[in-house]
């Protein structure tokens, strides 16, 4: 099992941006 943010920073590693949005999200999806 992986932190959702560490999957989609993982997944969207060449996004710099995308790693504090996927953090920003993340609660939002695992609600």
């Amino acid at each position: 099992y992986a932190a959702p943010e560490q999957y989609i920073m993982s997944t969207q590693t060449p996004s710099a941006p995308s790693a504090p949005v996927a953090t920003a999200l993340s609660p939002v999806l695992w609600r």
